[in-house]
């Protein structure tokens, strides 16, 4: 037996399934390169700026690797949560970094921790009203719109983190 035809849905799933990852490896690799070279402009240090976009790449691997882990479908729907995350988590690292470099350039003995702080009330904020914002379709009677929203707040949660945890102890030590 040999198969003629191969179509239908499953076939139709698979293909959209390709065509998903397909997309994730695109635009995610593709705002990983812009951010690295905006963090090369911004941080002017490469180590700042490779920690930089080390914390950035770890945000969508939390929000994919959460999903894989929990046996979470990404879709069409939800694909789209790790950019909105990779957003908050530029913005965030950039406005730290470049407080960063203002207080150490005035001569501040620790710039990260007095940066952190001056800018995390800030960053949090930002988180909270972000993840208010689209979390809202976590509440949703339709799956995919609410792994969207759960996927919007895992990101942005993990954006803050990352900013204001990671970054600023790989930064001290760059």
């Amino acid at each position: 037996l040999a198969p003629l035809v191969v179509a239908g849905l499953y076939d139709l799933q698979a293909q959209l399934g390709r065509l998903i990852a397909s997309s994730l490896r695109i635009g995610i690799g593709g705002l990983l390169l812009l951010f690295l070279a905006i963090a090369f402009v911004v941080a002017r240090s490469a180590p700042t700026a490779v920690a930089m976009w080390a914390c950035l790449a770890g945000i969508p691997l939390v929000i994919l690797g959460t999903f894989g882990h929990l046996g979470v479908s990404v879709d069409i729907i939800s694909s789209p949560s790790a950019n909105i995350a990779l957003a908050v988590g530029a913005d965030s690292m950039i406005h730290l970094v470049v407080r960063m470099r203002l207080l150490a350039g005035s001569g501040h003995a620790d710039p990260w921790r007095e940066a952190v702080r001056q800018i995390g009330p800030a960053v949090l904020g930002a988180t909270l009203i972000v993840s208010a914002g689209f979390g809202i379709f976590a509440l949703s009677s339709f799956p995919p719109t609410r792994r969207f929203g759960a996927a919007v707040i895992i990101g942005t949660a993990t954006a803050a983190a990352m900013a204001l945890l990671v970054l600023p102890r790989l930064g001290w030590r760059a």
